[in-house]
């Protein structure tokens, strides 16, 4: 494409160039991962915003043009490109950025927002180079798939690379998006609003756009979201087999959270065990699946691969817009809901079977394990109560406090904390 051709399109992807803001309809709902973005603005290091498809990437890099501009950052200064906008499809990022410093010709600290940077071919040379090359540029990349991690900028800016997990909405940002304010109930009060939230919010998950739908084309919406991840992520990216990769992802969406070996899974989902494991890697990479291993310290890699793994989906709407239901399954959106804030919060969660089972544990050598068993009613089954007993037995200290979470359930029962579900997901 001409440079003259590039222009219209460079414009056209950055408005406030013309407007001096960005547009309304473009900044949607504020998100929670913006507000730690200000400090990661001002440093060196290049940043990546790393999550699944449709979970608020490019509104997020939106709101981040708005607060660099509120801060006096020339306007001109802040290119966005958008690489999956079939303008785009054909340049590469020496193109768009020999244009922009063409076209706007940028002094001082330039800002690059590159969206969906994985459909860029030769991309991390090119940033690789400008960031050697020019100091005074900041580099902001999103991706849909966590090999952007490994990839040649990562291994050759080790160090020089800040990176931000961005997932579908927490509860918090579910209740913010639907309009819907706690802080003046109390009591009984309190309790059922955010009981009746929470039950809405494992319906219907976290995806932005899902959750502003109206409720009978969110299904439809959320398919679609599948469909793209599927394909664009794992069948075009990895060449799989198309048909083998939606039987697995349907059954691991229709069994959250029960263990999973390898073996089994090819056998349940008549792939061969070698694909299973590749297709496996595949839909881990493009954030579809969350794979909870087991708490061991075994050391040998041929003992850890024998442990089961259980598998959650990055979305509980997702989840129910395609999975094969098999009855009442809320314990297993609770759960589902639960491993997905630990990522949230930096922490990645393991479960513990022996003599009973805990179904996360979190924390880590030479600091405590916290053990936490959760239960999607207020009667709580003695199971919860043996598993987190036998995990005590079982495992030597440093232990931290277990925890039961409940629905609604607040107190103490044998000396362990219960905490209905809905505080805990709030940070309350």
């Amino acid at each position: 494409m001409a440079m003259d051709d590039i222009a219209p399109v460079l414009d056209s992807l950055n408005p406030w160039w013309s407007d001096g803001e960005v547009p309304a309809s473009l900044l949607g709902i504020p998100r929670d991962p913006v507000g730690v973005l200000p400090q990661m603005l001002a440093a060196e290091e290049a940043l990546m915003l790393l999550g699944v498809r449709r979970s608020g990437k490019s509104t997020i890099l939106h709101q981040m043009v708005q607060r660099l501009i509120d801060q006096g950052t020339p306007v001109g200064n802040i290119v966005l490109v958008d690489f999956e906008d079939p303008r785009t499809m054909d340049l590469t990022v020496r193109d768009l950025l020999t244009a922009h410093k063409r076209i706007k010709g940028p002094a001082g600290r330039t800002y690059v927002l590159l969206d969906e940077i994985q459909a860029s071919k030769g991309w991390e040379r090119w940033i690789r180079a400008e960031y050697e090359r020019h100091r005074g540029v900041k580099f902001i990349v999103t991706g849909s798939s966590s090999s952007l991690m490994r990839s040649d900028l990562a291994r050759v800016l080790a160090g020089r690379t800040l990176t931000v997990p961005v997932h579908p909405l927490s509860f918090r940002e579910f209740l913010r998006f639907r309009g819907v304010a706690l802080d003046h109930l109390s009591g009984d009060d309190l309790a059922d609003a955010a009981i009746h939230q929470l039950d809405r919010f494992l319906e219907v998950g976290g995806f932005p756009k899902a959750v502003l739908a109206e409720d009978a084309l969110r299904p439809m919406l959320l398919k679609d979201y599948l469909d793209v991840i599927l394909y664009r992520d794992v069948v075009h990216r990895h060449g799989a087999d198309a048909a083998k990769v939606e039987r697995l992802a349907a059954y691991l969406l229709s069994n959250l959270g029960t263990l999973q070996s390898q073996r089994g899974l090819a056998t349940s989902t008549v792939i061969s065990p070698p694909s299973v494991e590749a297709y496996l890697c595949y839909l881990e990479e493009a954030s579809l699946i969350v794979p909870v291993g087991a708490l061991s310290f075994k050391t040998k890699p041929a003992s850890t691969r024998r442990l089961a793994v259980k598998y959650y989906c990055v979305d509980t709407g997702l989840r129910n817009a395609v999975a094969i239901k098999k009855g009442p399954d809320r314990g297993r959106l609770l759960e589902n809901a639960i491993c997905i804030e630990w990522l949230r919060r930096g922490v990645q969660p393991l479960y513990w079977r022996n003599r009973g089972e805990v179904d996360f544990v979190t924390g880590g050598r030479p600091g405590t394990l916290d053990p936490m068993n959760v239960c999607s009613s207020d009667d709580v089954p003695e199971r919860e109560f043996a598993g987190l007993a036998s995990f005590r037995a079982h495992i030597t200290p440093p232990l931290g406090p277990p925890v039961v979470l409940t629905r609604s359930r607040e107190g103490t029962e044998r000396g362990i904390p219960l905490v209905p579900a809905w505080k805990w997901l709030l940070g309350a």
